[in-house]
């Protein structure tokens, strides 16, 4: 049994609220069928375990028995227990990540979205001859699958860690897509006409919903990575130092104004002992305070390689001089012309000699 329990690299870093919204709601409607259920005579124990066909029958779509209302109910509507408990792993798994990426709105739109064109995909089929239109179909199924599409999309690198019988592992999401959607395309196949298995054209449906929405919203990544700083640093924590350097290089790339970017691979590198490189971010990162007009956070970040001990220039402390004399940080800006004095070449000595003089006569 693979049952999916998480998704790391998708920065699931605060309560999911839109994905615990559409949680409630599926368990709500389905207490509400069972209490239909009971209401008609039923006994609890079977009601729990699957309200019976009356009771669901309304809802749920019947293709030889249309209700166009069932296009939009079917999605919430689960035949048994089992049934609603998957959708609902799967639904907080790739909603809670999806929501993490692109906010409640989107996982609220996507989710929608794919119920719905799973409900119509679905009736298509049977009119086509390729589905049975005497079955009931319901479930949260093609909803998900839209979820899990839009994931993909947005943050291909995402491993999904799946619960196993002897521990877990962890697979690229876009494995787990290619894998149900593959399986969701030779399932009929094998298996051509009505008595084919049901629903599965309702799954592509979904999927092809998710990948329409990310086109639309924009969430193809086109080969840039999308993470947040937390997923890169949560990767190196794991020990996946490699895929979270990547994961900053290319958020450096993607958001050049963002200074903790620069700065986390500073650190990093310092880490694993590669001052130059260290260095460079550093200096990379007090570049980028300074232009953002934030000293203060510069001085902090010198102060941070300098205890580091990684190997910067006069080049590198005369910007960061020049802009603490100019605020009036004196003792700031002497500590650091000192600091580059003896690192300069000799002209840029000679100016740096001469500032330390003023500074010095101006203190007197």
């Amino acid at each position: 049994m693979l049952l999916p329990v998480g998704i790391e690299g998708a920065g699931v870093r605060r309560l999911p609220r839109a994905t615990l919204i559409l949680l409630s709601a599926n368990l709500l409607i389905y207490l509400l069928c069972v209490l239909l259920d009971l209401k008609s005579g039923a006994h609890l124990t079977d009601s729990i375990l699957g309200p019976s066909d009356s009771t669901l029958q309304p809802w749920a779509m019947t293709p030889s028995n249309l209700r166009l209302v069932t296009i939009f109910t079917s999605p919430w509507i689960h035949l048994d227990v089992l049934h609603l408990a998957a959708n609902c792993l799967f639904l907080w798994v790739f909603g809670s990540a999806v929501e993490s990426a692109m906010g409640g709105l989107t996982v609220l739109a996507v989710y929608v979205s794919g119920g719905v064109m799973s409900a119509l995909v679905q009736l298509s089929a049977t009119q086509c001859g390729v589905a049975a239109s005497d079955v009931s179909y319901a479930g949260s199924s093609g909803a998900v699958i839209a979820l899990m599409v839009a994931i993909t999309m947005r943050r291909y690198r995402a491993r999904v860690r799946l619960w196993m019988i002897l521990g877990e592992a962890a697979i690229p999401v876009w494995v787990i897509l290619a894998a149900f959607v593959g399986w969701y395309w030779i399932a009929p196949a094998l298996n051509p006409g009505p008595s084919g298995p049901s629903g599965y054209w309702g799954h592509l449906g979904g999927a092809a919903a998710g990948f329409a929405f990310a086109l639309c919203a924009g969430l193809v990544t086109h080969g840039a990575i999308d993470y947040s700083m937390e997923d890169a640093l949560t990767l190196i924590s794991k020990g996946q130092l490699k895929a979270g350097l990547q994961v900053l290089h290319a958020l450096l790339k993607a958001r050049p104004d963002d200074t903790r970017v620069p700065l986390a691979l500073a650190r990093e590198y310092v880490k694993v002992w590669d001052r130059d490189a260290g260095a460079r971010y550093y200096a990379l990162s007090i570049r980028k305070e300074l232009d953002a007009g934030r000293l203060d956070n510069a001085i902090a970040d010198w102060d941070e390689a300098v205890a580091s001990q990684v190997p910067l220039t006069a080049r590198h402390a005369l910007p960061l001089a020049n802009a603490a004399q100019q605020a009036g940080k004196i003792e700031t800006a002497l500590k650091l012309y000192e600091w580059a004095a003896p690192l300069a070449d000799e002209t840029t000595r000679a100016v740096i000699a001469a500032r330390i003089e003023a500074i010095r006569r101006g203190v007197r």
